[in-house]
């Protein structure tokens, strides 16, 4: 297995002069600030119907009426890595950095899963001028290659389903939907709508 902190340095040139890098998480911490969220006219909503003999969901997709704006933090690494470290040791994180011009635009952290064989695409982000270049799209082959090369069966990933341009992005790159938690983040999350979504892409 070849790993960030172990000297593994791949540079796959990308559309637009991206190169993708491995680098050690101090790296990270002191270059890759780079804030999360996303704006949307469109959601994916969730609904359930209990029968007698069935129980049925459904995701549908639906415009809203205004744009919904979402941040989820200000882009400092040990603030939103915080929630994560519960479920898994910071020596076990892995980043891939996007650069361009020497400057590194976008941010993908993942980490190996032995008890399932798999890679948890953790976090990706991109900063915000370079959106829509070509960045996120070259960070999820960067993965995808390292997936093939520790030979996991795939890859999966959290999201929600109000977050559209993720879901979009995800299964353009070949995720499938693999379930959902509507309880995860509080007991209304159905209520609210901002339920969990899981997407899985196979290593075939």
């Amino acid at each position: 297995m070849r790993f960030p902190d172990g000297g593994r340095r791949t540079e796959r040139v990308e559309p637009r002069s991206v190169v993708c890098t491995s680098i050690p998480i101090a790296r990270a911490r002191r270059h890759a600030r780079i804030p999360s969220g996303f704006s949307t006219r469109q959601v994916y909503r969730l609904a359930r119907k209990d029968g007698n003999s069935v129980l049925r969901w459904s995701l549908d997709e639906v415009e809203l009426p205004a744009v919904l704006t979402k941040t989820y933090d200000s882009g400092d690494l040990d603030e939103w890595l915080k929630s994560y470290l519960q479920s898994v040791p910071e020596a076990a994180l892995h980043f891939e950095a996007a650069s361009s011009n020497g400057e590194i635009v976008g941010l993908l952290t993942w980490s190996l899963m032995e008890w399932n064989n798999t890679v948890w695409l953790i976090d990706i982000r991109t900063r915000e001028p370079q959106r829509r270049r070509g960045i996120g799209s070259a960070l999820i082959e960067e993965l995808k290659a390292l997936s093939r090369d520790l030979r996991v069966r795939g890859i999966s990933v959290e999201t929600q389903i109000n977050n559209y341009p993720a879901v979009r992005f995800y299964r353009k790159h070949g995720f499938a939907i693999s379930g959902f938690n509507d309880h995860l983040y509080a007991n209304d999350d159905l209520a609210r709508q901002d339920v969990a979504l899981y997407l899985f892409w196979e290593n075939c």
